[in-house]
């Protein structure tokens, strides 16, 4: 059975002497143009669509405005962390 769960994934490392204050936006627009249907009322995932939980996100502590999602790191100073969002791809 072939897993169809489609996602984007980026991962953000650093460790230094000096601090690390930084934001990662992720654009789900971007995404959404390359999902065929989505967003439509004959779209097998609607229901998710308008309830907002089509694409599950991580890690915590983001904040959603529109269709950008942000993750703010401010004087971190050792991360490892993967930013991943992950949605199930019915049309494959």
């Amino acid at each position: 059975m072939v897993n169809k769960i489609d996602e984007f994934h980026n991962l953000i490392d650093w460790r230094d002497s000096f601090p690390l204050y930084e934001s990662f936006t992720l654009d789900l627009g971007t995404i959404l143009r390359f999902i065929p249907g989505i967003g439509k009322s004959t779209s097998p995932f609607s229901l998710q669509w308008t309830f907002g939980n089509f694409f599950k996100l991580s890690p915590a502590g983001y904040t959603i405005n529109g269709g950008q999602v942000t993750w703010q790191w401010n004087n971190v100073y050792h991360i490892d962390q993967e930013i991943k969002a992950q949605w199930y791809a019915w049309y494959r």
